[in-house]
């Protein structure tokens, strides 16, 4: 599955970004929940996009985007999907924490994170995180 993964994944990243505020551990953990989630919702089939780059109105901040071309968010779950035991996996292969996780240490960067449907199909996370320094 990992090779799979790896050709599912495209990457568009800005040239020459500044530093974003935070530990490194944690931005990790931002980014790997939300790449997890992604490949859960594709399932093996389909793509998902990270795109890195400064705010479209805001230079003081970074914006990252994932999405995939899975199934979208169910529209009763999305109002509820960061708050803690929200899933959508079956019983006994998920908790429901990761993206409540995920939306705490986005708080505790600085940042936001908002989820919506994609039009086209699919989900897309949106995080903005404040630069360093």
């Amino acid at each position: 599955m990992v090779g799979l993964l790896a050709q599912a994944i495209e990457r568009r990243v800005a040239e020459e970004l500044p530093a974003v505020k935070g530990p490194t551990d944690q931005l990790t953990q931002v980014v790997l929940n939300l790449l997890l989630n992604a490949a859960d919702a594709i399932d093996g089939e389909g793509s998902i996009l990270i795109e890195v780059d400064l705010h479209p109105e805001r230079d003081d901040t970074i914006r990252l985007e994932i999405s995939d071309s899975g199934p979208g968010i169910d529209a009763e779950i999305l109002p509820h999907l960061f708050e803690p035991f929200v899933t959508t996996k079956p019983t006994g292969e998920g908790t429901g924490l990761g993206l409540a996780v995920t939306h705490t240490l986005v708080e505790r960067l600085g940042g936001t994170i908002e989820a919506e449907n994609d039009p086209l199909g699919g989900a897309r996370f949106v995080v903005d995180l404040p630069v360093a320094g």
